[in-house]
């Protein structure tokens, strides 16, 4: 457990962590809800390894739907005494408003259970960087410019202000603003306080790989991949340089499911 990371969530009640999770995939229907690791599915997986980093349970919270099919992921959440919302279906960004008053927290990091490999310990610079910046959104970015939540690599959060996205809410009803949640913020002359923190060594050099989960290609490739990670105790960025075969499916993805 990241003591330092759990020492500064408690001295901010204000602060949540909301994975955002649903079962009605267009690509890869029932993906929430399908075995991922061993008989753990990726929401599981996400809970488990964002406690153990050090989130309090009271600050972690998953977003789902309030269609009947995602009752299971009601079930996941309340295994694991974290707290759940259930809202709109394609209107995500109202989910999180109302999650976040709900629960009363000003500052929300988000979270897309699409991505099996995130890396819970790079959650605390971006709050730090929010904090320090009194920015609006904070996120990583590649040394060549593109920030991480518009890559393939599916391994950091982004963080933002309750008020932001209350604002957006305001200045937009376009269906991509409202399901993505985020990508308004940073617009070009979107008007918000946006700050990006360069990716962390060694990671800069990945920006082309995919460890995202869309489809079912991504999944079956990806389920390998997080059992050979589990099962051999060597970092990530070792474990995809050992693996080129893993490189050249997430090439072909990265060109099928371009953002």
């Amino acid at each position: 457990m990241n003591n330092q990371l759990t020492a500064y969530f408690q001295q901010r009640p204000h602060l949540g962590v909301f994975i955002q999770a649903r079962m009605g995939s267009k690509r890869l229907p029932e993906k929430m809800g399908k075995p991922f690791y061993g008989s753990q599915t990726i929401p599981m997986l996400l809970i488990e390894r964002l406690l153990k980093a050090g989130i309090p349970a009271n600050q972690l919270f998953l977003l789902t739907t309030n269609l009947p099919q995602d009752f299971g992921l009601v079930e996941v959440a309340e295994r694991f005494s974290i707290g759940v919302h259930r809202g709109p279906v394609n209107d995500v960004l109202t989910r999180f408003v109302q999650a976040a008053h709900r629960f009363s927290k000003s500052t929300i990091v988000r979270v897309c259970a699409d991505n099996p490999f995130l890396q819970p310990q790079y959650i605390l610079p971006l709050l730090m960087r929010l904090e320090q910046e009194n920015a609006d959104y904070v996120t990583y970015q590649f040394a060549s410019g593109l920030p991480a939540i518009l890559s393939h690599t599916g391994l950091w959060s982004e963080v933002c202000s309750l008020s932001a996205l209350k604002q957006v809410r305001l200045k937009t009803n376009k269906e991509n603003y409202r399901e993505h949640v985020t990508n308004y913020l940073y617009t070009p002359n979107s008007g918000f306080r946006c700050s990006f923190v360069p990716v962390p060594s060694p990671w800069d050099n990945f920006q082309d790989y995919r460890l995202t989960v869309d489809t079912e290609t991504d999944f079956n490739a990806l389920k390998t991949l997080y059992l050979l990670w589990q099962a051999r105790p060597q970092s990530l960025p070792q474990l995809l340089l050992n693996n080129p075969e893993c490189c050249t499916h997430m090439a072909s993805q990265i060109l099928a499911n371009a953002k």
